[in-house]
This record gives C-alpha cells, structure tokens and sequence, in this order.
C-alpha cells in the first residue's frame, strides 16, 4: 500500500476527469440535441419524453483525460494502452448501435474479438483460479475462451441492467470504487487509477442523469460497453496468473472469484435470471422485455432513484457477507459458496417478492399508493438540485432558436 502522496496523486486524476465530464458534457448534449440525437419511448422503455443518448462519449472523454494526468503521475501507467483502445472499439460499437442499430449477434462477435485483442496486447488472460478447488495455472488453450465468454458476459451485463436513471452508473461507480481500493492496497496505482478516473466521469454524468430535466442524458449502448469492458479489464488484471492474486491475494486466504462476483453480484445475477427465463419461455435471451428487477420496481411504483439505490444496497448486501467470511477466516471455497447463497437470497427474494406483488392486484395496489413516497421530485432541496443541473441546458426548440440552432433528425 502507498502513502498519502499516491492518494493526492490518485485523486487529481480523479478529480480532473470530474471537471472534464462536466466541461464537455453540455456541449455533447447540445449536439444531441440538435440533431435529435434520442432515445425516443416505446412500450418497453420507462421514459416519457425522448432523451438525448450520447453520456457514453462524455464519461469516455473523461476518463481519456483523466489517464492522460495518469500516464504523467505513474509512468507504469502507460501500460493501459490496450484497455484503452478496446475500451474505444466499445464506445464507437455502442453509439453505432445508439444511432444505426446493430443486431445482438454481430455486436458479440465484435466484443468477442476486442476481448480477444485485449488478452495478446495486454498479455494476460483468466488462466488461473489461484486456489480454488485445487486449481492453480491452466493453459490459455482454456484461459482465452474462458476469457473471452466472462468479457462478453460482463459487458452484457451491464448493458442490460442500464433501464433507469443512475442504475447503471452508481452500480460502477460503486463496483469501481470497491476495485480501485483493493487495486490500492495491494500495490498497483495504474489500475486504481483506472478505476478511480471512471468514478469520477461516472459522478459527474450520474448527477445530471438522476437530477437533470433539461440536462438529462442516457450513458447509451456506448457507455455500458465501456463499463463492462473496464470491469472484464480489472477481472483480467486480477484472475491472471501473473496478475495481482498470484502476487498477493493467495497468501491471505482471499477467493479472488467470490470477491469479482460478489463485487459485480446485481447486473451478472439479474442477467442470468433473465436470460433463463427468457430461455424457458422460448424466447431468445437477447430480445429486450420488461422482466428485469428495475423494472418490477417501476411497475410497482417506486421511483428510479429509489430503485437505482435499492439495487445497489442489495450489491452492497452480497460483497459485505463476502467481506466477512473473508474476514472470519472461512476457506476459499466456501466463501464462493457463501456469496452464491446470499445473492440467491437477497437478490432472487426480492425479485420473487416483487413479481408476486405485481401479480396481485390488490396488494400491487397497496404498495403503489405507499411508493409515491420514493418520489422525491416535489421536494426543495431536489428542486435546487435540478437548478444547479440544469443552468446551462437548452431544452424547447424555441430555446433552440433563440440561440441560434435549429433542432433536426439525424442523417
């Protein structure tokens, strides 16, 4: 662990990928804007108004800014050149499919090959379980697909659960907080100052994504590509055989595996849970629908930000039982075992909970009246809030037109 000099250093970075967000992001929105650059309602989605679906390119600024004070700060810093570059392949995927539409087997297949790139650039893969039921170091003959199938899952994951305002961005901002730390205290500031510059893109967008009327934008497609690519990253970084486990983790006790998952717990379960469902009914498991457990929230009346917390609470849940069979001492294996167990529990109980209310209408109707009280929008304090969100956005056409821009379709 480093003294208090890399904490100032790994908070510049951070603190400099903040200032950068918000300096662009208004100028990203305005262009979105301008060009009805929008996710516009459906049946399936939860907004009521079209928003402007371009986050993913100001996060991603962001955090370019921020590596680049990091590559300055910590020289060894430039060995993120690989993550980097893939996490570009993924933002440019995700704002083609925002915009043009891409269909689900095409977009695998091109994060397929961005995670395979990542593996021979970075030179690591997932080929070791350090410990876990006896295994140690395998061959990359079973590392590189094992690799490729947990990337594509994570980066799915996180695309999937993105359904309300701030689910996605404060279940990262959390996942990279919790990663950045461990990246901390065993000794690798690249990393952590990977993960702390992706908390800091990520707050700026989340404050104007949860409060924001006129200055509210979704991350898009390209946003939580990058989000499940950082993450499938840090998996690597961690669960390779020359990665920070092999260095540190085994001596004290630590499940590598129960950790990642416990960490990522909420997006990998609720994924799981609805692609089997969507399986089980015949369906194809990448067809969007309305069962996810933000949206049984939704329905149920609650509001986002509510529900964007709740998830998190429930994630937070998972890694603290984690955290403490680690901490009584309880082996590597059961402590797997112990975070599948708790987040069966926690996550598929209030799935459960919430499917059985919303199929019975009277009690459906009893927690709606109750969930008005989520609802925070009427308040002062969230009133000022949006003020302070919202003082440099455009919103009608006449504002628009007032300034000198005329709205139009993108072509």
């Amino acid at each position: 662990m480093f003294g208090i000099h890399t904490i100032l250093k790994l908070f510049c970075c951070a603190l400099l990928s903040l200032i950068a967000v918000q300096w662009i992001f208004f100028r990203i929105l305005k262009i979105a804007k301008i060009k009805h650059l929008e996710d516009v309602p459906d049946a399936r989605k939860l907004q009521k108004q079209p928003i402007p679906f371009l986050g993913g390119l100001a996060v991603f600024f962001g955090l370019t800014i921020g590596i680049i004070l990091a590559a300055c700060l910590f020289p060894e810093s430039k060995n993120l050149l690989p993550v980097m570059l893939a996490c570009m392949v993924m933002l440019y995927v995700g704002s083609i499919d925002d915009v043009l539409g891409i269909s689900a087997g095409l977009r695998a297949f091109i994060e397929a090959l961005t995670i395979v790139g990542l593996v021979y650039g970075s030179g690591m893969c997932i080929d070791s379980f350090h410990g876990l039921w006896g295994i140690y170091s395998f061959s990359w003959l079973w590392g590189v697909p094992l690799t490729v199938f947990v990337g594509v899952g994570l980066i799915n994951a996180f695309n999937m659960i993105d359904g309300v305002n701030g689910l996605s961005s404060l279940l990262c901002i959390v996942c990279n907080i919790l990663l950045g730390t461990i990246f901390y205290k065993m000794g690798d500031p690249t990393d952590a100052a990977l993960a702390f510059c992706f908390v800091g893109s990520l707050i700026t967008f989340s404050l104007h994504n949860i409060f924001g009327r006129k200055s509210c934008m979704f991350i898009g497609d390209g946003g939580t590509m990058v989000m499940g690519l950082l993450v499938s990253w840090f998996v690597i970084r961690i669960m390779a055989n020359q990665g920070l486990a092999n260095n540190q983790m085994e001596t004290i006790g630590m499940n590598t595996i129960a950790m990642l998952l416990a960490v990522v717990s909420v997006p990998v379960f609720d994924t799981v849970r609805v692609m089997c469902s969507r399986i089980a009914r015949r369906k194809s498991p990448f067809v969007p629908d309305k069962t996810h457990l933000h949206h049984l929230f939704i329905e149920l009346g609650f509001s986002h930000i509510f529900t964007s917390l709740s998830e998190v609470v429930l994630g937070l849940f998972v890694t603290t039982a984690w955290y403490l069979s680690y901490k009584f001492g309880v082996n590597i294996e059961w402590q797997l075992y112990i975070v599948l167990l708790t987040a069966f529990i926690v996550i598929g109980g209030t799935t459960w909970a919430l499917a059985y209310c919303t199929s019975h209408p009277d009690l459906k109707q009893r927690i709606y009246a109750k969930a008005s009280l989520s609802h925070p929008k009427e308040t002062r304090w969230w009133y000022h809030v949006r003020q302070l969100m919202d003082y440099r956005a455009y919103d009608t056409n006449q504002e628009f037109e007032d300034h000198g821009y005329k709205k139009e379709k993108f072509k």
